[in-house]
Formats: C-alpha cells, structure tokens, sequence
C-alpha cells in the first residue's frame, strides 16, 4: 500500500500535514538537512527530533516517522550524525533518508533496527543503477529526471520506491554559500531571477548556512498523470513544501490524499496549486520528453549530416558534424526532437575554436552557425 509523506521540521508543519491526510512524516533538522529553512543551530543535542515525534504521535499514533540527513557529508560530520542518531532511537524513530551512501552503513552501525532509503537529489537515473543502490540499502527515492517508462522496469520492487509526486525541483545545490556577501550567516534567504531568454520563467536560489541551491522555475506536479503514477505501485508518496506556505502545504497534500482514496485528483485542484505558488505545475520529466530520444539516428530518406549540440539565442547554434561534406549545401534542414521543420542556409559556418569560415564538413568536427528561428534546440538533426 502507498504512504503518503511529507516534510516537517516544525510542530506547526505536523499538525498541518497530519490533519491534510499525510500517513507519514519526513522530520527534519536544520544542521543535517541541506534545505534547512528552519534555523536550528540552536539545538546542538537534536532534542528537536523527540519533540517532533512525540508531538506527531499525539496526533496521529500510528504514523509512519522517518529522519532526513540529507547533506553531503565530510569527515567532520560523523560525531554529529552519531549524535542526531543516537537522539532519534530515543525518539523511536529507526527510519532514515541519505543522500551519502555512506551513511548506509553507518546508521546500521549504531542503529540495528533501522531502515536506510537512499534519496539522491540528482542522479542513479538508470534501471540498473537503481537495483544497484537497492541491493544496499533498504530504499531508493527515485530522482526527478527518472520517466515513468523506466520506472515500470522496476515492478518487482515497486513497494522499495519513493516519487516524489509534488514540490519544487533542485537543480544545482553546493555546500559553498553564494549569498553569504549579502545576509547574515545565520539567516536564511530565497529570492528569484528571471531567465533571460524566457523572461517569464523565475528560478529560485535558497541559501541558508547550509549552502546555496537553486530550483527549477515550475513546480514538479503529478496530478495530472495520476492513473499512470498510481499504476506504478511505489511504496511511498513524498509531497515536498519546505519553504512553501500553509495553504499550499494544505492544498497539495489534501489532493494527494484524495488521488489514493478515490484514483482521481479533485478538479480544481493543480489550478489552486498554481494560483498559490504562482508558479506552473507539470509533470516534468515523469512523462519523458521528445528531447530524451536518440536524435543522432539516421531516417529513412534523408542524410544526418549534423547533430545541434548546443543553442544560445540569439546569438548561436553549435553543431556536431555526422558526415562528410566537401561542398557546403546551398541549404539545409534542421528537424527539431518535436518533429518541426526548418529549413535554413548554414549561415556563417564558422571553426568552433578559430572561428574561421568553414567551407566543407568533416565527421566529428564541431562548428558555429549563426542563430536562427524558429524552435531549433539541442539534439535537432541537420538533414540533406
């Protein structure tokens, strides 16, 4: 059976969850979690994690309670793990997520009874890497990248698994603090900048004493693809709304809550998540994407003689060349991963190093061309 989640590093975050209809609780602390926007420096013993379990079992006796330390770990972090561990077996709490496989065997180490998921926020995206993690801890969260159609490869371990199927997505974190200039060390900040192609996409930046991440400018949101998610069979749904408000932690676990009561998600209810966080929710990558296919394969009737490596609008397109050309063609067509066709001279073919003008192609030689409309993005074929 499924377990919904969601995290809590506050007693006002797991009264809110439990009461949303949350099975179980993520708690977090903010020395160990590296989305820490709860400042608890002040909690050296990690006396935190009791209070927090104790508090959640008040509500809800039989929830399901599991401890993140989430941040990447240096020699210098044993004694602090040691003591963070040691507090929650006093909490009772003998579940935990890692993102340092290490800690795999550490936490067996000091707590016999536990269970160990390995949660990493970026990577293992291949069906043997996540049978490869598997076969050493007791867990995997599957990463946000991962589509369904690999997913499903995994059915007979399905119940091992964790998606998250709400929440924002990381897409660069670092230990180092790139704000630190312009905040006190011991706040935590969020702020947001516009993509300059797209101007309309902000991406948010986090930092906290813990390091700076940056998320993707929508929001990761399953409801969509509900028949297709609870088909999947996975042991765990996470709903992520750290640093997120009241009523968008309400709204997201309440639908989540009803899609495994009932099988379908209330009507209104990826609109109010949009209208909360004022962000866009898709699916992301659950789906797959017409850009993870092989587009270097030949068709049928025409000749691949360039792949696009590279697009920065407006001012370039890289290509890598396929075949060999010594006559540069009049025109060409570059057929985009979606299937549209442009057909365009080779403007200003130019060596990629030198920038000198090229004038005929040889296989695996890179080349700039000048940008050009029309939706052409990586992976795109140049066709004769």
């Amino acid at each position: 059976m499924t377990v919904l989640l969601a995290h809590a590093a506050t007693r006002h975050h797991v009264e809110l969850a439990l009461s949303a209809g949350a099975d179980g609780l993520i708690l977090e602390h903010g020395l160990l979690a590296i989305r820490a926007y709860e400042t608890t420096s002040d909690d050296p013993t990690f006396s935190m994690i009791r209070e927090l379990a104790d508090w959640a079992r008040r509500i809800k006796p039989d929830v399901k309670l599991t401890f993140n330390i989430d941040m990447l770990v240096h020699d210098g972090h044993f004694e602090l793990i040691a003591r963070a561990l040691g507090m929650a077996q006093l909490a009772g709490v003998t579940r935990f997520r890692v993102q340092d496989i290490g800690l795999v065997s550490l936490i067996r180490s000091l707590v016999p009874d536990a269970q160990v998921v390995v949660a990493p926020e970026i990577g293992h995206h291949s069906e043997v890497a996540m049978r490869y993690w598997l076969n050493q801890a007791d867990g995997h969260a599957v990463s946000n990248d991962v589509p369904a159609t690999v997913i499903q490869n995994l059915s007979d371990v399905s119940d091992r698994l964790s998606i998250q199927v709400q929440g924002p997505v990381l897409i660069q974190y670092s230990t180092r603090r790139y704000m630190a200039g312009v905040i006190n060390s011991d706040e935590n900040l969020v702020r947001r900048a516009a993509d300059l192609e797209y101007p309309t996409r902000f991406y948010r930046f986090l930092d906290t004493p813990n390091g700076h991440c940056m998320f993707l400018y929508f929001d990761r949101c399953l409801l969509k693809d509900t028949a297709r998610l609870m088909a999947l069979n996975l042991g765990e749904w996470v709903v992520d709304t750290r640093g997120e408000s009241d009523a968008y932690l309400t709204h997201a676990i309440s639908a989540y809550r009803t899609v495994l009561d009932t099988g379908i998600a209330p009507p209104d209810a990826l609109g109010q998540l949009e209208s909360i966080s004022g962000r866009p929710q898709r699916p992301g990558f659950f789906r797959g994407n017409a850009t993870d296919q092989d587009r270097d394969r030949h068709l049928t009737d025409r000749t691949v003689i360039a792949v696009v490596r590279e697009v920065v609008k407006p001012n370039y397109i890289v290509l890598e060349i396929k075949k060999r050309v010594d006559v540069l063609p009049e025109s060409v067509t570059i057929i985009t991963p979606t299937k549209k066709a442009v057909t365009t001279a080779l403007h200003r073919l130019r060596d990629v190093v030198t920038l000198d003008p090229v004038t005929s192609l040889d296989v695996d030689q890179l080349a700039v061309m000048d940008w050009v409309s029309g939706g052409i993005v990586a992976k795109s074929m140049v066709v004769l």
